[in-house]
């Protein structure tokens, strides 16, 4: 099994606290684990937290309408999420900062493909 962004994990020792998945590396082997609550992150890999049996897997990865993901290689560059369907898991979404044009390039994707590629990221939340 791999990471993919989006994908949410708690930890047993304090199951309060949600870790969300916001970037990934080396296919997926390896996760940014972003504290839902305190906003911390830490890089995983993926096979270390799960043979500990200390993590939970909660859930996976849906797209809602208004989502924003950031381009990895390039943090100028964002997605949009502009609509959903098949119960979050398919989206239409609206590329930012690819080009100067006033349309902006557009495309249905599905969640396990853009979650799993590597490329999008959760952008770092400002405090």
């Amino acid at each position: 099994m791999r990471f993919a962004v989006g994908e949410h994990y708690r930890n047993v020792d304090n199951e309060r606290r949600t870790y969300e998945v916001a970037e990934i590396r080396k296919e997926g082997r390896e996760g940014l684990l972003r504290d839902q609550e305190a906003g911390g992150e830490l890089w995983f890999v993926r096979a270390d937290i799960m043979e500990t049996g200390k993590w939970q897997f909660v859930s996976a990865p849906r797209f809602e309408v208004g989502a924003v993901f950031q381009k990895v290689a390039d943090p100028k560059h964002h997605a949009i999420v502009a609509e959903v369907k098949s119960s979050g898991r398919e989206a239409l979404v609206r590329y930012i900062g690819t080009s100067g044009a006033r349309v902006l390039p557009e495309e249905w994707v599905l969640s396990h493909e853009f979650f799993a590629s590597g490329e999008w990221r959760i952008p770092p939340v400002e405090r």
